[in-house]
């Protein structure tokens, strides 16, 4: 988690010598990671997904998520490309969510798949859940919301960390074996 850097003294002709540097060695994932993180919002989004990703290693270690980034989503796999399952946080709307994310080119098939299963799903995972075919999209996405939850309020972090813990584990607990199975 350092940096490199080396430096050279540059002259163009009778000029006074100018430093340049050059960054030779930087920390795994920096790049990615801190690139666009300059509204307020953004930097609580970074910070929320790095305490989040940290918390899943520990008490949900089957779930192995992208690196943490500023946006409102963390992807996580599930064993099919073109099908994630993801945690959300809307600092808009106050609304977590943990969602199966349908996006490749067969994501309309898929989702007509699994919604044949929507009984029995929902059953195993002891909640409703939003089926959200998209129709205007080429996308569909399958989703469980918590409400009046903003990760402005960093004192009910805790909690949402255990909620996001417990409902992604029983999402990729079901989910997985029936992806894994669409062609």
């Amino acid at each position: 988690n350092f940096f490199g850097v080396q430096i050279e003294l540059w002259r163009i002709n009778d000029s006074p010598p100018a430093p340049k540097f050059e960054v030779v060695v930087k920390p795994d994932n920096w790049t990615k990671t801190n690139r666009n993180t300059t509204s307020l919002s953004q930097q609580i989004q970074l910070q929320f997904w790095t305490t989040m990703v940290d918390y899943l290693h520990v008490h949900a270690s089957q779930i192995r998520p992208q690196p943490p980034h500023s946006r409102y989503w963390l992807k996580t796999a599930i064993g099919k490309g073109g099908v994630g399952l993801n945690m959300t946080a809307s600092m808009t709307n106050a609304r977590l969510g943990v969602e199966i994310y349908l996006s490749s080119v067969q994501a309309k098939t898929h989702f007509s798949l699994l919604h044949t299963q929507k009984v029995e799903i929902e059953q195993q995972l002891g909640f409703p859940l939003d089926w959200q075919e998209l129709p205007n999209a080429t996308t569909s996405r399958i989703v469980y919301y918590r409400y009046d939850a903003s990760i402005e309020d960093k004192a009910r972090w805790p909690d949402y960390m255990q909620w996001f813990a417990e409902h992604m584990t029983k999402m990729y607990r079901v989910f997985h074996p029936i992806v894994k199975e669409l062609s």
